[in-house]
């Protein structure tokens, strides 16, 4: 993808793990936790730029020279917010991929697949439906920004979206309850 500002990275991190019952994104996973895993991944692709949506309560980042906090004062209110949040301060980019801070599993290979491709992207979830990580070019941005409440991307009608098929299925897994982790970190790394 280069060095020349075009395709950025936004990954989602300002949820309230409400399921997990604590915050999930600290839940250890494997050496390391849940948020770490993540953007692991996230640096390996190859994205001129990599934004990271934390909730009010500031999410503390160990990686600061890689990853730009984007504050979402507004998260309590759903993840539409946070993809505003990141789509405003990524806004200079000709392209986005939006990624979500529970899903340790989804490739730097995937990453790179969406940011290289053209047009609108969803991954394809294992029952067939457009989902997350999803790509966006410039000319998309305008109608993310009209998201409100606890909607992503998809709930959007996008007549010319493609779908993209994850190497491996386990790349869809997500953390949302303290069993996924528990099944998460049975898995060898």
């Amino acid at each position: 993808m280069g060095t020349d500002g075009k395709v950025a990275l936004v990954l989602l991190a300002a949820g309230q793990s409400r399921r997990f019952g604590a915050d999930k994104l600290r839940a250890p996973l494997g050496d390391s936790d849940v948020l770490t895993a993540t953007m692991e991944s996230g640096e390996y692709a190859s994205f001129d730029a990599r934004y990271i949506v934390v909730p009010s309560k500031e999410l503390v980042i160990e990686r600061p020279v890689r990853w730009q906090s984007v504050v979402n004062r507004e998260a309590e209110s759903g993840m539409a917010s946070s993809i505003r949040a990141g789509v405003r301060a990524a806004s200079g980019h000709e392209r986005i991929v939006i990624a979500l801070a529970d899903m340790p599993f989804v490739s730097a290979q995937h990453l790179d697949q969406l940011g290289n491709a053209g047009g609108v992207i969803f991954t394809r979830q294992q029952d067939g439906r457009p989902g997350s990580p999803a790509a966006f070019p410039r000319h998309a941005f305008s109608r993310l920004l009209q998201l409100h409440g606890d909607r992503g991307a998809a709930a959007l009608d996008w007549p010319y979206a493609a779908l993209m098929d994850p190497d491996d299925g386990w790349e869809l897994k997500d953390i949302d309850e303290p069993a996924d982790l528990v099944a998460a970190n049975r898995r060898p790394r």
